[in-house]
């Protein structure tokens, strides 16, 4: 009986100890936090809406904070447009108008910088960062916008068709609107992070040589 007796109270005691034990909570869902790449390399269709229109097919270096390349290839296969930006002067040849000028330049028709393209071209979300350079920022689950007023027209940009890369999120649409110009540019495959040339961004090895002078 005295045996009995103590595997009842063992057992009791065992069963009133299970019963205050409370389950582990479910574990809470891992939210991940995308971030935009480093660079890219990017096939894309590249329309620029201005005094004369342009378009065709491109490849586009971007490569933060500030140098970019975007070389657009018109209908019959011929260099149509070249733009580059070495984070300095920004180069531009369209058709057969070719110009060098510094992002500081006041004669420079843009109301944007080479930093806030190549975060655009990556797709950076920092918002925080965006408002401190006068924009406004909306976004839903579709698309971000970011608008900047200005005198000749609020400079808008939207991107949109968000495409996730392991846990970079890449916007395959960019529309940027800037008074009467508007460039939109549709990514049609994307590379992330590879290492870029440094030559590919060099404004000097596009410009003309001059040839030294005899005797010089």
């Amino acid at each position: 009986m005295r045996l009995k007796a103590l595997l009842f109270t063992a057992a009791a005691v065992f069963f009133v100890g299970c019963a205050v034990v409370k389950p582990l909570p479910p574990e809470a869902p891992v939210t991940r936090a995308f971030e935009a790449p480093l660079s890219i390399r990017a096939e894309a269709i590249v329309v620029m809406k201005r005094r004369i229109d342009l378009g065709g097919r491109a490849i586009i270096l971007a490569e933060a904070p500030d140098k970019f390349r975007i070389e657009v290839t018109g209908p019959f296969n011929h260099l149509a447009a070249l733009l580059v930006s070495d984070g300095r002067s920004f180069f531009s040849h369209i058709w057969d108008d070719t110009e060098v000028k510094d992002w500081d330049d006041p004669r420079l028709p843009y109301s944007f910088n080479s930093s806030e393209i190549v975060s655009f071209l990556l797709g950076a979300q920092a918002d925080k960062e965006a408002e401190n350079r006068g924009f406004e920022v909306s976004k839903d689950a579709e698309r971000t916008v970011f608008k900047r007023p200005r005198k000749n027209g609020d400079l808008k940009v939207e991107l949109s068709d968000f495409r996730n890369i392991g846990t970079l999120r890449i916007p395959y649409r960019i529309d940027i609107e800037d008074g009467k110009r508007r460039i939109t540019v549709r990514y049609s495959s994307v590379e992330v992070n590879p290492a870029i040339d440094p030559m590919a961004f060099d404004i000097d090895a596009l410009l003309p040589q001059t040839a030294p002078l005899p005797g010089g």
